[in-house]
Parts: structure tokens; sequence; C-alpha cells
């Protein structure tokens, strides 16, 4: 009689990763984010072992070897640089939307030159000592708004805004960024005095951001892996409700041949929100 053997299920794997970052103590949302492609992931599992030996006789036989904890853990790296990805990777805060700033609202406070200043220099536009990012974007013509921008300069910022005022030849704007540079005759003038602008029909564009602050905290996602099988061999989905997200390394910012990479390490916990189930993991075959 010939035996019979099962088919082998070799898998190439390949899939797609969702994120769902907990609400605090009631868990996952159900909202589910898909982190993008991702160029690799891993499942790995560790053990710490407790041995203990014989004290009788001139060599130790082994009693108990006993496996007393085991650390599960899942790494993936997101070639997404989507803001999501960037503040699961730093620890940081969700991205949350600034609300478009209208004309009337765009911080008009002065600026100082400093006198060190070239023609090199950049400043910009629209920051406050709250936000001293800025915006990212001013509204142009093709968004229905064709603003500009006038400039005056004092000795200090009190009297900046009925100082002397710049001409068009003493400065170069980029109109879409807010990014303000002097010429060497708008050096002349400035150089060690204080700016204000004066806006005329201008316009933040609403944009997501991402903070890091002081204040972060340990951030807890659930976690779903859906294989994308070959035709005839079975994947597996992993769905892990809790797990703490930390950075794997360091991401390539700027590279000729990196893509920018988010790699991060998900330790595998016992679920402890409310109504947690008692399951670490669960991994479902896929039909084929």
């Amino acid at each position: 009689m010939t035996l019979s053997y099962a088919e082998s299920n070799i898998v190439l794997g390949a899939g797609r990763f969702f994120i769902d970052r907990h609400d605090g103590k009631n868990g996952p949302t159900g909202a589910e984010e898909y982190v993008g492609d991702t160029v690799g992931a891993t499942v790995s599992a560790t053990t710490e072992r407790t041995t203990i030996f014989s004290g009788d006789g001139a060599v130790a036989s082994k009693l108990i070897d006993k496996v007393t904890q085991i650390d599960r853990s899942m790494g993936i790296t997101p070639q997404d640089s989507r803001l999501d990805n960037i503040a699961l990777f730093l620890i940081a805060n969700q991205p949350a939307t600034r609300a478009e700033v209208a004309n009337a609202s765009i911080p008009k406070s002065a600026f100082a030159v400093p006198s060190g200043s070239t023609v090199n220099t950049v400043f910009q536009l629209g920051c406050t000592p709250s936000n001293p990012a800025g915006a990212p974007r001013f509204a142009d013509a093709a968004e229905g708004t064709a603003w500009t921008v006038a400039f005056k300069f004092g000795d200090t910022a009190g009297d900046a805004p009925t100082g002397t005022a710049l001409v068009d030849a003493d400065y170069t704007l980029d109109k879409e960024t807010g990014r303000l540079q002097f010429t060497a005759a708008g050096l002349a003038k400035v150089s060690g005095k204080h700016v204000v602008p004066t806006f005329t029909g201008a316009k933040l564009l609403a944009f997501e951001r991402v903070s890091v602050d002081s204040d972060a905290r340990q951030v807890r996602v659930a976690v779903r892996y859906i294989e994308e099988a070959d035709e005839g061999i079975e994947g597996r989905n992993i769905y892990i409700p809790q797990a703490s997200v930390s950075p794997a390394g360091e991401a390539a910012l700027k590279s000729r041949d990196t893509a920018q990479q988010f790699a991060l390490t998900l330790a595998v916990e016992e679920p402890s929100y409310t109504g947690a189930p008692a399951q670490q993991m669960y991994i479902d075959g896929v039909p084929a």
C-alpha cells in the first residue's frame, strides 16, 4: 500500500496590514486604517527558560527544563509616508486637521531680521509663538484667492506697523508657501530691525499635522494582516487585539536609493481594555 500525505502548503508571504489605534480603555474603535505598502513583515516569539539539574552524583543531569516566559511580537515596515505611519513611528499624537485661516486671522505680528542676515536667509510668514512652524501653503489665484501683502519696518516690533514701507524690489516672495527673502537692497533697510506684514485677500489652506510633545504616551493598537495568497495556496490571516507600538531603527528621510520607510515593532500584549477577549492572537486559514 502506498502511503498518502497531505499536500504541502508553502507560502511566499504577501498581504496588507491594517491598524486600529486604541481609544484608551475602550480598546479598538473598529475603524481600521490601511498602513499602505509594506516592504516586509515578521512575527516572532522568544522565550526564557528555567533549567533545574540534579544535585547528587558526579555529573548533574537535567531534571526540569521549563519555559517560564514567552514574548510574542510582530514587525512591519511601511514605506508609505502617510502621517498616521509617521505618528506611530515617532510615538506622536494622532494627525490633526488645522482649519483654514481667513485673511483677518492670519498672524501679522512683527518678526526680527537679525543683523547677520543675507540674501540666502529665508523667513516664514504666518508664524506665531504657539505655532512656530507656520502653515505649509497659502491659497493662490487658481483657488479663488489672488492675495497681496505689504511690509513695513521699524526699530522695534511696536513701531514696525507705522514704520517705513518696503517696495517690491526689496524682497522676493513665494506666494504659495509664504517663504520670504530680502534682496540686498531690502537688507540694507531692514537688517537688525523688525518687519510686520499686512495681508489683503490671503487665506491659509487647511492641512493635517502630526505634533510630538513631552506628554507622549504609549500607543496601543489592534493589528490585522490579510494574506494575498497565490491560487491553490492557503495563506494565513492574523488579528492581534492589543499590541504596543515602538519604532524599530531609523527612517531614511532623504536618500537617492531608499524610499522613506517607518519600521515598527508591535509587542503583543494580553488585551486589557473593557470587554477584551482572553486571546492575544487569532490566526485563520485563508481558503485556497
